[in-house]
């Protein structure tokens, strides 16, 4: 799915100071989890010594980018999307 999107995406260790400054600079806007029982757990809030990264509202569970890809995975698993990565597997 990472190479369908529009979106950069890199595997790797970040420090919690550039996490830091690339929110400041607006670059670091959405953060989450993702997992088979839960799919995607948006993340509201980081806070490192006293600095605070408020990354989603308060009536909000995941971002733009994590919700677009939710939708995805659950069209997937609900046979809505074409399974184009071999995902799904049929038992009889």
């Amino acid at each position: 799915m990472r190479d369908e999107k529009k979106y950069k995406v890199t595997e790797r260790k970040v420090l919690i100071t550039e996490l830091i400054d690339r929110y400041k600079t607006g670059e670091f806007i959405e953060c989450f989890g993702a997992g088979t029982a839960v799919i995607i757990g948006g993340v509201k809030e980081i806070e490192y010594k006293g600095t605070k990264l408020r990354l989603l509202e308060e009536n909000q569970l995941i971002g733009p980018v994590s919700h677009e890809i939710r939708d995805k995975i659950l069209g997937i698993q609900e046979g809505r999307l074409p399974d184009k990565y071999g995902w799904i597997r049929l038992l009889n």
